[in-house]
């Protein structure tokens, strides 16, 4: 599938006004760069066809070699992770300068057989972590830098289309606001409402243009809007740093919270070690855009005694250093569990929008009206309240 730039760009920039709002000095770690961007910015620029579904490999060039794409958001540093049985021609490596809005691409000339031989420490290459079945991590910053490599291409992402404002200044605003309505005390912090809006709505234009123009997977809902929607909602305080858990309430108890931006279904995961006093899950109705709390009266230790299969418990998987996964949604519904709050993420700007547009219509109804009667007038005629109606507004 070809994707044209400005959908790049588009997607490129949503996901940077999404980052600075859920990233600042205390808050949330960022959204990775969706493979989305990274693997249509590579194809893009080289020319080469992105491989969708069941096709082997993130790309293919015209001679049918297998493309491997690989990128980082941090242009000074990476670490590069690779799957053991990872098979390729050719690797590509995207490289973004954020404050430039910049892709310098890189063809690294290596094959999934080269590549095998590069030293991950002083006592393993790639090849030997693959026969082990592990994932090798390792620098291919480093690699440019010791191979002298030049970008074989450098795109400029600087958004051509719907930017009639300066979205420089514009996401300077957004941070300003940010930190202007959050709470933060070094371990913990709240986040007001208007905040958590704008991040859940720019994730959802994010995904609209991955899914519906790149065709590609959608990004997972991040936890610092799930995070944040439970503790505005139910009155927590979100844990930050080194602080435990994702958050505690006003007596000290640890929350626990998970989330599905599926509203029907989900698969839920949790640590070997997981610890907390309550759980709690946000279930996301992305076409009411509302989200729905449910404390599920767990903690750690009733929680471990739910079945995860026919045979083994959550606790069971968890002793093993195994991650258990289980449907919470099922759980809620064997259970009869209804929703402990529910909450209006509708965009305050769309309503302001609407409200502002119904504004407008009424004057120009008015202003129309007033001119036939005006006119009936002078034919000694009146107008009915009756003919007055239009479109749900009266006189």
């Amino acid at each position: 599938m070809d994707v044209e730039l400005s959908v790049i760009k588009q997607a490129y920039h949503k996901w940077k006004e999404l980052n600075d709002i859920i990233s600042n000095e205390t808050s949330s770690r960022k959204v990775n760069l969706p493979e989305a961007i990274s693997e249509n910015i590579a194809c893009n620029s080289l020319g080469f066809t992105r491989n969708m579904g069941s096709e082997p490999g993130d790309a293919h060039d015209k001679h049918g070699n297998l493309i491997e794409v690989k990128a980082t958001a941090n242009f000074t540093e990476d670490l590069t992770s690779f799957s053991p049985t990872t098979n390729f021609d050719k690797l590509i490596f995207v490289r973004l300068n954020q404050d430039e809005d910049k892709a310098y691409i890189y063809d690294l000339g290596l094959n999934g057989k080269t590549l095998g031989k590069l030293p991950v420490n002083n006592h393993e290459t790639v090849a030997d972590q693959q026969r082990d079945g592990r994932r090798p991590r390792l620098s291919l910053i480093d690699y440019i830098d010791k191979e002298g490599l030049e970008p074989t291409k450098t795109l400029d992402l600087t958004s051509d289309l719907n930017l009639q404002v300066d979205k420089a200044d514009e996401r300077k605003s957004v941070v300003q606001q940010f930190k202007a309505t959050t709470k933060n005390s070094g371990e913990y912090i709240n986040v007001e409402l208007s905040v958590i809006k704008q991040a859940y709505h720019k994730w959802k234009e994010l995904n609209d243009i991955i899914s519906n123009e790149m065709s590609s997977r959608k990004v997972n809902l991040p936890e610092a809007i799930s995070e944040n929607i439970a503790c505005n909602s139910l009155g927590f305080t979100r844990n930050m740093g080194s602080e435990p858990g994702d958050a505690h309430d006003k007596h000290g108890n640890l929350i626990e919270v998970k989330a599905t931006a599926n509203f029907t279904e989900d698969l839920t995961s949790f640590s070997p070690t997981t610890n907390f006093d309550k759980l709690i899950f946000v279930r996301l109705n992305q076409d009411e855009d509302k989200a729905y709390i449910y404390d599920l009266g767990l903690n750690g230790k009733t929680l471990g005694e739910l079945p995860v299969n026919n045979h083994e418990t959550v606790a069971d998987q968890q002793r093993e250093g195994r991650r258990p996964r289980l449907s919470l949604i099922d759980y809620i519904d064997k259970e009869g569990l209804k929703p402990t709050k529910i909450l209006d993420l509708t965009s305050d700007l769309n309503l302001k929008v609407e409200t502002d547009e119904k504004k407008s219509m009424v004057r120009q109804f008015k202003v129309a009206n007033q001119i036939a009667k005006s006119k009936i007038a002078e034919q000694g005629t009146s107008i009915s309240q009756k003919q007055g109606e239009y479109k749900g507004f009266k006189l």
